[in-house]
Parts: C-alpha cells; sequence; structure tokens
C-alpha cells in the first residue's frame, strides 16, 4: 500500500488509514465482518442520500447480528474515527503552514504578530509596553467524567502521526517506506486490540497522571515557544527589549483539588497531586540541566568565566565541599558543567521553593556566558529552559482548590459553636452571621475543637493541607480557593476564617463561584457587601487588591438554557465590572467553560472577543476541561496556534475597548432570554416526567456505569435535574444526536424578539456585536451536529409512547424553529454554510456516526430488556460503552 501524493492531501490520509484498517479488520476478524461492516457503511450513506428504505434496513441488519459482530462493528467505525480525527489535525497543521508561507510578509489572522501590529497601531509605545508586561492567561485544566480518551490510545495515536509525517517526506527510499507503513499498520492492529474505555473507574492519581501528560509532552515545550516568539515580535515590532523572560501563560490545574462533591479527593489527594506533579517538573528540568551540562563544555582555559559565577560557585563549594570536589573531578576547568551539577542537587533535593531562586541561578549562567561572548549558546537551550521554568515553576501547574460553599458553613459552624462563639450558627440571619465572622477575623483565632463531624474535619484539614503544600512546595504551588454556589458574603467570609485559622489567610486568592440564575443575579451585591468589611478589604490589600471571580457555563445552562444562560452571564459581567471600578477593586474574570457550547464552549478566540466591554484588560483566566485538552493540546502546531489566538484575542479585547451595545439590542436580548428560558423550562422543569424521558431516551444510567472519570455523575446530596451534574446532562443528550442543552429554546427566543423589534434589528446585532453573533454560531454548530432522526430512534426506547410522541414533538418543533431563525438571521440557506471546512468535516462523519447511532439504540434496547444481575447484561454493558466512545469521537464532543 503506499501513500500518494495528492492534491487533497487530506483525502489521501483518510483513504491511506481507512484502507489500513480495512486490511486489519480482514486478518483479524475475517472478510466476512468486513463486508458487513462495509454493507453498513453503504446504507448509511444511502440514509443520508435520502434513501428512506435504508433506514429501516440499516437497523434490521444491525437488530439481526450476535452481540460479538456487532462488538466488533462498533469497534471498527471507533477505530476509524480516531484514525479520522489524527487525520484532520494533520490537515489542519498543513492549512495553517501554507497560510502562513503563503501571507509572508505578512501576519496571518489571530497571530501573534497581527496582534502586536495591532497593538502598535492602537498604542503608543509605553501604553504598549505597559499592556505586555500585565498580560496574565492562565489556563486551567480540569478533569470531568466525561474526559473519554485513554492515555494509551493517545500514545499509539502519536506513533502513527508520525509515521504518517515522514510518509508525506518525498526523499523515502522503498524499504523506508514500506518499514513506515509496517509501522503504522502495527499501531492499527495496537489500536484494534486496545480496550477503548478503562476495564474500571480511574482513581484521581490516573486522572493526575493525564493531566502531565499533556504537560510534559507538549505544553512545556510549546507554551515556551509562543512567548519567546511573541517576544521576538515585541521587540521587532514595538522595539520592547528585556533581560528577564516575558511571562504572558501561566497553567492551573483542578485535579486532584476539585473535592466539590467528589468524595475521592481528600486532604491527603491533593498533597499527593502536588508531589506528582513537582516530581514531574524535577524529572523534566533535570533532563535538560543534563543535555545543557553537555553543550556548555567552555574551558577556563579557553575562556573566561563571570565574576558572579565565580563567586557562586565558590559559595556552592563552601556549603557542599563533598559535592564541588566530585564535579571538579568530573568535569575539571569546565565551571558550567559544575554549575549546573550543583543546581540539578539541588533541584533533585527539594532545596528550591519558588521558580525565581532557580531561575535566578539560570540567569548568572546566561549572563556569564553573554560575557564571554557565548550569546548563540545563551539564546538556545538554556533560553528555552528559563523560561519554561519561569512559566511553569517547580510544579508545572498551580493547584487550585474547589469546595462546595454547604461543605464550609458546616465547618465554620461546628468551629465557631464549638469555640462558644455562637450556639446556633444555622438559625443566624445573613447579616448576623456576617457579624460574626468579622469578629472571628478581628479577634482571637478560633480553634476547632477534637469533635469535629467526617464533613468538617476534611474541610478544615483542607486548609492545613493548603498550608502544608506552600511550606514544602513554595508559594507557586497552591494560590487559588473556588467557592462553588457561592450565595452569600458570608460564604466568602467563612472561607477567609478558615483560610486564617490554618495560618494562610491573604496568601491565596478567595475566589465566588457564580453558577445559578440566583447566584448570577446576586452578585454585583455580594461583592459590594465584601468590599465595605474591613477585614475582607485587608484580605484584598495583601492579594494586590485584585478580585477573582468565578462565572459558571455548565449549571446555569441547564438550569434556564442555552440563551437566557449566555444573556445572564454577559450582564452579569458586564455588572461586576462597575461594581469593581466604584470599589477600586482590580477585577479578574475567571471563566467556567466547557467544551461544549452548551457548556460555554467554541472558539476560544470569538469567545475572548465576544466578551462585555471592560471585562478583559489584559487578564483571562479559564478552564479547559474534558476533551478540549485532547483536541487542543495532542498536537504541537495545534497547540501553538490555540495558545497564539488566546494571546491574539486577548490583546485585540484589551487594546479596542469596544462601547457597550445600544439600548433596542439589549431590549432584544432580553426579550429573546426571557422567552427562550420559559420555553426551555417548560420543556424540562414544567413536564412532571421529563426526567423519565431523559433517562429512558438517552444512554444517561450507562454512562453513569462508563469507567472514563473518578467523579460521580451527580451529586450525592441532590437528585433529579437539579442534582445531576451539567456534564453528563450535555453528554447524554449529544449521544443521542438531540444535543437540546447546546440550542434548546433559541428559536423560541428569537422569534419573540423578531416579533419584538424585527428581524432586520436581529441581523444587525448578528453583523456588528460580536457577543450576538458568537452566541449564533457556536448555537448553529451544535444545531448541526444534531439529527432529529437519530434523536427519533432513541424516543423510541421510551416505554409510555404516548410521552415519547409528547415531548419528542416539542423537542423537534423547536428545533426546526430555530434553525429557521437562524438561517433568517445570517442569510444562509444551509447551517454552516459561512464555514464550509466544518461543514465538510461533519458531512464525511456522519456516515460513520449513525451506525454507531443505530448500534447504541439497538444495544440499549436488549439491556435494558435484562434483569440487572443478567450475565447477558454484563456482556452488553462494554460493548454500549464502546459505542459511547466512538460516538464523542465521532462528534468530538463529550461534556
Amino acid at each position: 500500500m503506499t501513500l500518494e501524493p495528492r492534491d487533497d492531501l487530506l483525502s489521501a490520509d483518510v483513504h491511506f488509514l481507512g484502507d489500513l484498517l480495512g486490511e486489519v479488520i480482514i486478518d483479524l476478524e475475517g472478510r466476512d465482518l468486513f463486508e458487513v461492516e462495509e454493507r453498513i457503511r453503504a446504507l448509511s450513506k444511502a440514509r443520508r442520500a435520502g434513501d428512506i428504505a435504508a433506514a429501516s434496513e440499516l437497523a434490521w441488519t444491525i437488530a439481526t447480528h450476535p452481540l460479538p459482530v456487532l462488538k466488533a462493528l462498533v469497534k471498527s467505525f471507533t477505530v476509524y474515527f480516531q484514525l479520522i480525527n489524527l487525520a484532520e489535525d494533520m490537515e489542519r497543521v498543513r492549512v495553517l503552514r501554507r497560510r502562513e508561507r503563503d501571507a509572508a510578509p505578512q501576519p496571518i489572522d489571530e497571530s501573534l504578530e497581527e496582534a502586536i501590529a495591532r497593538l502598535a497601531e492602537s498604542a503608543d509605545v509605553g501604553q504598549a509596553r505597559a499592556l505586555l508586561e500585565r498580560l496574565s492567561i492562565r489556563l486551567v485544566l480540569t478533569a470531568h467524567p466525561t474526559e473519554a480518551k485513554r492515555r494509551e490510545i493517545l500514545d499509539k495515536l502519536r506513533t502513527i502521526e508520525a509515521a504518517l509525517i515522514q510518509l508525506s517526506t518525498a526523499d523515502l527510499l522503498p524499504r523506508e517506506h514500506d518499514r513506515l507503513v509496517a509501522h503504522v499498520r502495527a499501531a492499527i492492529v495496537g489500536l484494534w486490540q486496545t480496550r477503548v474505555s478503562r476495564p474500571e473507574k480511574p482513581s484521581v492519581i490516573d486522572e493526575v497522571n493525564h493531566g502531565l501528560y499533556f504537560l510534559t509532552q507538549t505544553l512545556l515545550s510549546v507554551a515556551t515557544e509562543v512567548q519567546r516568539d511573541l517576544e521576538a515580535v515585541s521587540r521587532r515590532l514595538l522595539d520592547v527589549e528585556g533581560r528577564e523572560p516575558l511571562r504572558v501563560l501561566g497553567f492551573g490545574t483542578w485535579i486532584g483539588g476539585d473535592r466539590d462533591g467528589h468524595p475521592e479527593v481528600t486532604p491527603r489527594t491533593t498533597i499527593n497531586a502536588i508531589e506528582m506533579a513537582r516530581r514531574a517538573a524535577v524529572d523534566y528540568y533535570q533532563q535538560r540541566l543534563d543535555e545543557l551540562s553537555n553543550q556548555l563544555t567552555q574551558s577556563t582555559e579557553e575562556t573566561p568565566v563571570g565574576t558572579q559565577l565565580e563567586r557562586s560557585l565558590a559559595a556552592d563549594a563552601e556549603n557542599n565541599p563533598l559535592l564541588a570536589n566530585q564535579l571538579k573531578g568530573s568535569y575539571p576547568e569546565e565551571p558550567y558543567r559544575q554549575k549546573l551539577g550543583f543546581i540539578g542537587r539541588r533541584l533533585r533535593q527539594n532545596e528550591y521553593t519558588n521558580r525565581a531562586d532557580l531561575v535566578a541561578e539560570l540567569l548568572q549562567l546566561r549572563r556569564s556566558l553573554e560575557a564571554s561572548r557565548a550569546a548563540a549558546v545563551a539564546c538556545d537551550d538554556l533560553d528555552r529552559l528559563v523560561r519554561q521554568v519561569d512559566t511553569f515553576g517547580l510544579t508545572l501547574a498551580t493547584m487550585e482548590i474547589r469546595q462546595d460553599a454547604s461543605a464550609h458553613e458546616t465547618a465554620v459552624a461546628e468551629i465557631l459553636e464549638g469555640a462558644e462563639r455562637t450556639a446556633g450558627y444555622a438559625g443566624l440571619s445573613e447579616t448576623e452571621r456576617r457579624e460574626l465572622l468579622v469578629s472571628a477575623l478581628d479577634g482571637p483565632i478560633p480553634r476547632p475543637s477534637l469533635s469535629l463531624s467526617a464533613g468538617a474535619e476534611d474541610t478544615w484539614m483542607t486548609f492545613r493541607a493548603i498550608a502544608e503544600a506552600r511550606q514544602r512546595f513554595g508559594p507557586d504551588s497552591v494560590d487559588t480557593y473556588i467557592i462553588s454556589h457561592c450565595g452569600s458574603a458570608s460564604d466568602v467570609l467563612g472561607v477567609q476564617v478558615l483560610a486564617r485559622m490554618a495560618g494562610i489567610e491573604g496568601q491565596i486568592d478567595i475566589v465566588p463561584l457564580f453558577e445559578s440564575s440566583a447566584d448570577l443575579d446576586a452578585a454585583s451585591d455580594i461583592l459590594g457587601v465584601l468590599f465595605a468589611c474591613g477585614p475582607y478589604r485587608r484580605h484584598l490589600a495583601l492579594r494586590g487588591n485584585c478580585q477573582q471571580v468565578m462565572v459558571g457555563y455548565s449549571d446555569t445552562g441547564k438550569e434556564v438554557g442555552y440563551l437566557a444562560a449566555n444573556w445572564n452571564l454577559y450582564r452579569t459581567q458586564g455588572v461586576l465590572v462597575e461594581t469593581c471600578r466604584k470599589a477600586g477593586v482590580a477585577l479578574e474574570l475567571f471563566h467556567g467553560r466547557g467544551g461544549t457550547t452548551a457548556r460555554g464552549g467554541g472558539p476560544a478566540n470569538r469567545a475572548i472577543l465576544a466578551q462585555p466591554p471592560g471585562t478583559i484588560d489584559g487578564r483571562l483566566k479559564i478552564t479547559e476541561q474534558g476533551e478540549v485538552i485532547a483536541e487542543r493540546y495532542s498536537n504541537p502546531q495545534i497547540a501553538y496556534r490555540h495558545l497564539s489566538q488566546v494571546i491574539n484575542a486577548v490583546i485585540t479585547a484589551s487594546v479596542q475597548k469596544p462601547s457597550p451595545p445600544p439600548d433596542g439590542w439589549v431590549e432584544a436580548m432580553t426579550v429573546a432570554a426571557s422567552a427562550s428560558g420559559q420555553s426551555y423550562r417548560a420543556l424540562t422543569t414544567g413536564t412532571s416526567r421529563f426526567m423519565e424521558y431523559f433517562r429512558q431516551a438517552t444512554p444517561l444510567q450507562e454512562i453513569s456505569l462508563l469507567a472514563i472519570g473518578s467523579r460521580p455523575a451527580s451529586r450525592p446530596s441532590s437528585e433529579g435535574l437539579e442534582g445531576l451534574r451539567a456534564i453528563s446532562w450535555v453528554f447524554a443528550w449529544m449521544q443521542s444526536r438531540a444535543n437540546i442543552p447546546g440550542w434548546y429554546g433559541l428559536g423560541s427566543g428569537l422569534s419573540a424578539a423578531a416579533a419584538a423589534t424585527g428581524l432586520d434589528q436581529l441581523k444587525e446585532m448578528y453583523a456588528h456585536w460580536p457577543f450576538f453573533r458568537s452566541t449564533i454560531e457556536n448555537a448553529e454548530m451544535a444545531l448541526s451536529k444534531t439529527d432529529v432522526e437519530i434523536a427519533r430512534l432513541y424516543s423510541g426506547l421510551v416505554e409510555d409512547r404516548e410521552l415519547a410522541g409528547e415531548m419528542f414533538s416539542r423537542i423537534e418543533g423547536e428545533y426546526r424553529r430555530t434553525v429557521e431563525m437562524i438561517l433568517a438571521i445570517n442569510d444562509h440557506r444551509t447551517l454552516l454554510e459561512g464555514s464550509p471546512r466544518l461543514r465538510l468535516s461533519i458531512e464525511r462523519r456522519n456516515p460513520y456516526v449513525d451506525p454507531l447511532n443505530y448500534l447504541q439504540v439497538e444495544l440499549l434496547r436488549r439491556v435494558r430488556a435484562l434483569p440487572e444481575d443478567s450475565a447477558e447484561r454484563q456482556e452488553i454493558l462494554p460493548v454500549i460503552f464502546q459505542t459511547i466512545n466512538g460516538i464523542a469521537a465521532g462528534l468530538k464532543n463529550t461534556g
């Protein structure tokens, strides 16, 4: 088999990988299975082309085959999508490289150079430099129960990618070509014979390792190159010079620190996660030090060494004469190698407690090299290591802790009652609680009793663990505490009391997370109360007079629907900017976005530019959740492009400072959001048997059993829709192709706004308001992945046919209404007409996703007809789990 050069390289890659997969299927499963798979694929294409009979024949063909055949079919389509996703990533890289090459010397859109050029045009040099100096972007990695791709799969896909890149090289000998093809084929065999889903749920530590994989394999290198390139462009276009590295990007992690509804995340788990990150950092940096030692072989016999380095080595020898003698014996007259030996020893012994100390010693080497006219050496690997340490520190990503407000309330109540500060904290009014907490912050420090409940003890020990981590691993190890479901100022002050008791008051940011509609509406008032509180202002003074606020996209979307949630979040952010401005407090917004549009997902650069005026002033913090991490950071060149786009968007949003939307637009959005929310709630909370329909018309129950994340699918204290985690809510609907969290209610809302203010006004908003355009385009993408006919199959699983008919009729009606309104607003004939590449990708995938949905429906029908203790049920469930992974890969979305 030969990979021939073609004009359409993506098509060549797809055919090459598909043909190899076909050969593997025939070899491992037999030609009969291959022919069944090809028949199903042909029927799926015919169905897409409008052949009504093909749909029935497709369902019949699948239903007539036994479980072993269905299992192999599921694997066929799942592995296919893994390969196609890889091919599309490679095509995206080719397009980006071609676009940059063809545009030269002009910058391409959304690049670092474009951002700096825009900055140079929009601001004087002083203002431009000031923006670059305060530019701060933190991307926070999180683990969620919809992360569906195993590390073992990622490794095999990397192997295939490397081989494909080499196969695209023209100067290959025939034997080299054949060897690479055999290498790809072997990796595909490995994919076929590797479980797609884990045999059991991963532990939190497994998830920590998963996050460290992307940090060490991609981000440490790519983020460094992005920042080096940003510095180079800034020097060229802005005449910005600086010996110290420019730190724009930073990384945080919730993996091992997010204990909201997660019983496996304990204080000891958090410490273990930080220890693992520290070891990973030490191992990585030690490898770089070893490489530098092989390069920095300058001898004092050939070139002088800087005075500072000489003094530093003398001090090192005085502190550790034994090591000094060893290093002198190994590297006589080679001071740089000797210094690297001392640095490596201190690194391995955990003697560095902050990144600045390690950076300072590395810069000492650089200055000495520059003084001895070896700047070329200093600007290569040593310079890269300096920037890596400065960006990633000694734990690679800063741990952030999250816990529900109710957990702090319980702990504070027991502690203050045990200290006889109050007889009944729960019965106090909000004002009385604040007064009590202020007295605990200004007066003697409360001491916890020895008889705390298990929950209160865990919360208190979490703060002790933060103090321990900061002492052992430095202040960069943990610096943020997030309060989920924050509904009052006392929720924040209670955390401050616990921090004071642990000796870390003022050392960590206390971040209220506003996610429900009620909490978002109250957010400004809560901050106002806090800013008027003396002890809290004292805390802010220690934190640079900056208040970090997190806004959650998931729960409010689940509560009121896509459009109403987006408008509520937009309005709240604008109000918070004004609240902080009046109080003289800097605001840093932390966006808790997920992978799908229903959870705030979509193109990151478009989302940043759509933020309200004044919310981004050189600062951005955002979560990277679920499959987004693998999608953005598996391929180094895609990771480079993504990080460049984020920096570009933050600089652009900071420079442009758009005006607030006109009153007419606000009125139209208010009408649309209200009508949309009413339509959405009428379906969900307004229908008594909605949850019954949801559970039966989606694989929700089976998802909860799937071993893809350590976190439970629901919060333990709540039932029904309210207790269900938003990620599981979105994942289940995505699997059934109804995908209602990403669009339901939008059509009703837009129809109401068009009736109230006119369709022309909505068209004007789409043309000129980034927020509205982004909202519409993200919903358009969600609708393009929706298939009402596939969703109808899932509705057929609902036992009560009258309920199924009623609910599906409403979903289908709203779908058609929404599509009609979007096409009327953007003047397109079909969805994604303005994004032909994305439309083509979805069209290419549909004939392969659809069979997986048919297979899943058949398997769900079989398993639900069996008793829970049935042996046959236990055989079917793993195959259903494979369909879940396959559909997620095909749609490139989980939760």
